[in-house]
């Protein structure tokens, strides 16, 4: 799909790149471009208007999803190291974040999968590691 701003004045244009900026919110970017709330109720209903804002949102949670999964492999390594810190409740959490970590790059990427379909994304020696990590910071608890 192509930006559609052809329809666009600049002022609208200026409020979408200041709106997906992220250096304002809502209210502080109206008061800047000196748009009401009524006036921005009306673009919100016009096509071109939200057509352009959802793609410039798309375009950076696209952007997010690919930086995440760019940092992944070396987020899940830091991780596994972390299972053999000398304190038991690094080791604990870093543990617990392994076992999450598939479910959150999935959260990450806006996929909500089909719980009968989901597979195991850690292979079984990182599995087994994790688990015996996780066995021995029960142990050194006791």
């Amino acid at each position: 799909m192509t930006e559609p701003k052809d329809k666009l004045s600049s002022k609208q244009l200026g409020v979408i790149d200041d709106l997906v900026g992220g250096e304002m919110d809502e209210k502080a970017v109206l008061a800047v471009h000196r748009v009401s709330m009524n006036d921005y109720g009306q673009w919100l209903e016009q096509t071109d208007f939200t057509a352009l804002l959802q793609f410039r949102l798309d375009t950076m949670r696209r952007s997010a999803i690919l930086l995440i999964a760019a940092y992944a492999p070396k987020a899940a390594e830091t991780l596994l190291v972390l299972t053999r810190d000398k304190k038991p409740e690094v080791a604990r959490r870093a543990c617990l974040d392994i076992l999450t970590m598939p479910q959150a790059l999935s959260d990450a990427g806006n996929e909500a999968p089909d719980k009968a379909t989901i597979e195991p994304h850690i292979d079984t020696q990182t599995a087994a590691e994790v688990l015996a990590a996780m066995a021995q910071v029960r142990r050194k608890t006791k």
